[in-house]
């Protein structure tokens, strides 16, 4: 049974989930662009049901970047990569060079007067892979050894264990897909509704679940594809393979905590209702718990790229 100081808490909670996107806006307008612009929509998009836990994800995430170009000697409005000696302000190469493409000349590697210089290119060293806000990261896969130089008998290109706050964001990035299409879906479902096995409720998840895999692949494309130079349909099938599994693990939560709410405390719930959405952001915090597990042993087994 539907209580009106639920429902005045449900509002509430919605009014704050809203502002705390708009802060994020605000905020993310006075830092650097990252190199994985889909993490622009991602951020703002996470606060709809996280609110201010959403805005302590964002700021865990990206202080580790802010920290990294201080270090470096990076000037406000530059983002500074290891490994091809390019600056960045809005995702750009100075000079016209390529992010990819090592420089041209005699190289060199840091003096330790915290100045970011040219490192050698060595087999396993990713220049390419994205701190947790989306932003290049300094270093190499292996965490053994000096930054930008191998040893020995050192296998470079394994997958490195993955840290929280890079499990938190690739679990988020995938949660940001699924925020999407939870929002479109009962609206889309309303134009056209359909029963399976004889429920309208399950025809809805089912439709949520589909548009759900469709944004959060495109979602998975457009963070591979600020990691690599590589297009087209492997990276289609790749991305495919990621957020398919993601998506799953984020769903079983969700739905789980939706059947709870349906069959257990309020019935089926139409979304002009304010305890509808409060009850779908709960079930956005059951997604993750799921899902926070099949990420980490995505990253871990090098499947998914640490974010």
């Amino acid at each position: 049974m539907e209580s009106t100081t639920l429902s005045l808490a449900a509002e509430l909670y919605m009014a704050l989930c809203l502002l705390c996107c708009l802060y994020i806006l605000f905020r993310q307008r006075q830092r650097p662009a990252p190199m994985m612009r889909i993490m622009l929509l991602v951020w703002p998009i996470i606060t709809l049901w996280a609110g201010p836990v959403g805005i302590w994800a964002y700021e865990t995430a990206t202080r580790g970047h802010d920290d990294r170009r201080r270090a470096h000697g990076g000037m406000p409005g530059m983002d500074m990569t290891a490994g091809n000696g390019s600056m960045d302000g809005n995702g750009g190469d100075m000079g016209g060079q390529n992010r990819d493409t090592p420089p041209s000349g005699p190289e060199t590697s840091g003096t330790g007067n915290g100045h970011a210089m040219p490192a050698h290119v060595m087999p396993g060293h990713d220049q390419t892979a994205p701190d947790p806000s989306g932003y290049p990261q300094h270093g190499m896969k292996n965490d053994a050894g000096m930054p930008g130089m191998s040893m020995p008998g050192m296998d470079m290109a394994a997958p490195r264990r993955p840290d929280r706050v890079s499990v938190m964001t690739g679990t988020l990035h995938c949660g940001a897909g699924c925020t999407l299409a939870d929002v479109i879906g009962p609206f889309l479902f309303g134009l056209a509704p359909f029963a399976l096995f004889g429920s309208l409720m399950y025809g809805e998840w089912a439709l949520d679940y589909v548009l759900a895999l469709i944004i959060g692949v495109f979602f998975q494309y457009a963070g591979l594809a600020a990691m690599s130079r590589k297009r087209g349909l492997p990276l289609w099938f790749r991305a495919f393979k990621v957020d398919f599994l993601s998506l799953t693990a984020w769903q079983v939560g969700m739905y789980g905590w939706m059947a709870v709410s349906a069959f257990l405390l309020f019935g089926p719930l139409p979304p002009d209702r304010p305890l509808f959405w409060f009850m779908m952001q709960i079930s956005m915090f059951c997604g993750f718990l799921t899902a926070y597990p099949m990420n980490w042993w995505l990253m871990r087994a090098g499947i998914k790229s640490p974010m």
